[in-house]
């Protein structure tokens, strides 16, 4: 049964699991000594608990992870490091590995700036949503480049004949597509206040296809691996 509250919630009913065994890899998690891999494979295993979550409540994923960045590194590291989460898979032999991410975000209402009155509360209430997020943006990709490094480092490190999902030669290649990164500040501010919802125009749908393909292929990271796909690297 799910029941829907608002455009981006849910609540919905659990029932027992038929059979379902939790993976190998997740049940080994949640016994690690680093603390991390043991409390989110815990977190995880208690959704089976039906006992105590009689009821799984949905709401909005931009409130934790708005770039959907932190499910990938949280994943990989619960699983181990990059090679074990491939494995888990089932990926074999992998030479491109790309991430990809879009970042739509939005830019305050300037008119708020140039008032003296005190915040309402419905803006109070707003703007507890859209700070966190905007300052998780940031954080969030910062994270996630130096967590790509990482694997690239480990990639370079690894020891001749030893067994990796990641052939010797393979590349990891992050593309960043943010409208913050949009040089013209007038497009930019346009382009950051069109609001992220599902009724957009189709004016409003076509301007974002282009600008987002801009931004990608602008990329340094996309251009890396454009490069390297023609020579056959």
């Amino acid at each position: 049964m799910i029941k829907i509250v608002e455009e981006f919630e849910a609540s919905l009913k659990q029932y027992p699991q038929c059979g379902y065994e939790p993976p190998v890899w997740l049940v080994t998690a949640s016994k690690e000594a680093n603390l991390f891999q043991r409390q989110r494979a815990r977190k995880l295993l208690s959704f089976l608990d039906v006992e105590k979550r009689p009821h799984i409540h949905l709401l909005d994923g931009g409130l934790s992870d708005n770039l959907a960045l932190r499910g990938i590194l949280e994943g990989v590291g619960v699983a181990g490091g990059l090679g074990s989460s491939l494995k888990n898979a089932g990926i074999k032999q992998v030479r491109r590995l790309v991430i990809l991410s879009v970042n739509a975000e939005t830019s305050p209402d300037v008119n708020d700036f140039r008032s003296d009155e005190i915040p309402v509360l419905s803006r109070v209430l707003s703007s507890l949503v859209d700070i966190p997020i905007n300052r998780y943006f940031a954080d969030t990709l910062l994270l996630t480049r130096l967590i790509v490094e990482k694997w690239r480092d480990d990639l370079r490190k690894l020891p001749a004949g030893a067994e990796s999902v990641l052939t010797r030669d393979a590349e990891i290649y992050f593309i960043d597509a943010s409208l913050g990164r949009i040089a013209d500040p007038v497009e930019q501010l346009k382009l950051m206040k069109i609001p992220t919802t599902l009724y957009l125009t189709d004016e409003q749908i076509e301007q974002l296809l282009s600008d987002a393909s801009r931004l990608i292929r602008r990329d340094p990271e996309f251009q890396r691996l454009m490069t390297d796909l023609e020579k056959g690297s």
